[in-house]
């Protein structure tokens, strides 16, 4: 029979609770009850994959902004230290330039003057080598060895 002659009206769409949540079934109907268990079962294991992906998402970020945070403390700690020390080193290095250049030109050849500031730096770091190497804790001769201080027992 055509649908013109009947009177029966078309069956009711499915109807909605706000806007987005239709009242319509997750699953289709058909099928076993094995298979709607299996699909359930399914939904069920990539909703915690996905919960899991996303708590250690989560903790990557969260050990990314601890980690960033303790460089920035250590970088704000250690710049203002490291400017002096820098800037003291370059200030040194052209004042003993100069001091290379004035001394060759007193001598006649830029040449003595650098080779006596070079003999003056070597002396001095040598002697700061002796002086440490004597103090050090690892020289069975030094007093800071732990076999030469006195225990107090």
């Amino acid at each position: 029979m055509d649908d013109a002659t009947t009177n029966t009206p078309p069956p009711p769409a499915p109807r909605a609770i706000g806007p987005s949540v239709p009242l319509v079934p997750r699953l289709p109907p058909h099928g076993t009850t094995v298979d709607r268990l299996g699909q359930h079962t399914k939904g069920l294991v990539d909703d915690v994959k996905e919960w899991v992906d996303l708590r250690i998402r989560l903790l990557q970020t969260e050990v990314h902004d601890q980690f960033r945070g303790k460089m920035n403390e250590y970088m704000f700690r250690l710049i203002p230290k490291i400017i002096p020390v820098v800037m003291g080193g370059m200030g040194g290095f052209f004042l003993l330039l100069s001091l290379a250049f004035f001394i060759g030109w007193a001598l006649g050849h830029p040449a003595w003057g650098f080779l006596l500031v070079g003999g003056v730096m070597t002396a001095i770091g040598g002697a700061f080598y002796w002086y440490y190497q004597r103090q050090s804790p690892l020289n069975p001769d030094s007093p800071r060895h732990p076999e030469n201080q006195k225990h107090n027992d």
